[in-house]
């Protein structure tokens, strides 16, 4: 009898060992999935040459840039006021023009915006909800729309209307606003994302690009956030975080990987700010990387381009000016770039 309880003992032993290893490699390798690096070999390019510029010191701490596509200026959010950064004609010995918004105060219960071809920047009262236009010419305001938004923040604004809206709480859901009639159908018009991405408006065909901020998702969306033709980036993540819904918002059950961490379009082709290392990568955490597609043909890969950190940080933000110049953002530097193909 002792021998069978010695027996059934070394029995369950055995089986919480074998089962304990088995287990520890199915996390593993489900880990390396979601997480690990490697798997993919970038194609380094020299077809387009950064060129920096200069590194400007900030006076003004900035927090970020406000999302646009409009090449001529860009808006930096400051702790108590609002910047217009734009460059001098002779861009190459002259630093950037960044000058203080005066005549806009600064709200904490204010959200910013500006309009893709406008000289606009528009204010969102999330009390009010109301939008106010500010021109920066005519400094003139005036109120455009009185509806609710529902805790929504727009995105993109087209001829005074706005398109689409974000969420401004970290729920990531996206929704689509008709501008000749606000009160929809929410069933018909959520589009759920399962994670979250950047979305750039193109104004030659009035469609959207967006990149998966988790994943290597690569979509294009019409005027109405339907999908039109998906691709991926080159990176192996393709696992997306899981997460829950719960009253039509979407919460993640973990804290997801950052993958892909924002992109600019230039001349029809995404440059992609990647935080995935590559097999053949020697130097990634030194360097920032932009992987290189081509929207015309399917997202194909074009190659990459490497640029040297000499900053301890990375860039919290970028943005195109002139079509040729890459400004980024850090804590209290703008570096400056001339793209050249």
């Amino acid at each position: 009898m002792k021998k069978n309880k010695y027996l059934i003992l070394v029995f369950c032993i055995l089986f919480i060992m074998v089962g304990g290893y088995y287990l520890m490699v199915y996390l593993r390798f489900k880990k390396e999935i979601y997480y690990s690096n490697g798997g993919f070999e970038r194609k380094y390019t020299k077809e387009y040459k950064f060129s920096l510029i200069q590194h400007l010191p900030l006076i003004h701490r900035f927090t970020n840039f406000i999302q646009s596509s409009n090449p001529n200026f860009v808006i930096a959010e400051g702790e108590n006021k609002l910047f217009k950064i734009t460059i001098p004609t002779n861009y190459n010995t002259n630093g950037l023009i960044i000058e203080p918004i005066n005549y806009l105060p600064k709200f904490g219960n204010n959200i910013y915006y500006t309009d893709e071809f406008n000289n606009l920047i528009y204010a969102l009262n999330e009390k009010s909800s109301q939008l106010l236009p500010f021109d920066l010419e005519k400094h003139k305001t005036q109120i455009i729309n009185k509806e609710a938004f529902n805790q929504f923040e727009p995105v993109i604004i087209y001829n005074n209307k706005i398109i689409c809206s974000k969420k401004s709480i970290s729920n990531y859901d996206f929704k689509l606003i008709n501008p000749n009639n606000l009160r929809l159908d929410p069933k018909n018009n959520f589009k759920k994302l399962i994670d979250q991405g950047q979305l750039s408006y193109q104004t030659f065909d009035k469609s959207f690009i967006y990149i998966s901020l988790f994943s290597h998702d690569i979509l294009k969306l019409d005027s109405n956030l339907n999908p039109i033709e998906a691709g991926h980036t080159i990176d192996t993540i393709s696992q997306k975080p899981k997460v829950k819904f719960i009253n039509n918002s979407i919460l993640f059950s973990s804290s997801p990987r950052i993958t892909n961490y924002d992109f600019f379009i230039l001349k029809n082709k995404i440059f992609v700010r990647s935080v995935v290392s590559s097999n053949n990568d020697l130097d990634f955490k030194n360097n920032i990387v932009f992987d290189i597609y081509d929207i015309n043909k399917h997202f194909k890969y074009l190659g990459s381009v490497s640029l040297k950190n000499d900053k301890n940080d990375y860039p919290t933000d970028m943005h195109i000016l002139n079509n040729e110049i890459l400004i980024l953002l850090y804590e209290d530097t703008i570096s400056v770039y001339k793209i050249e193909t």
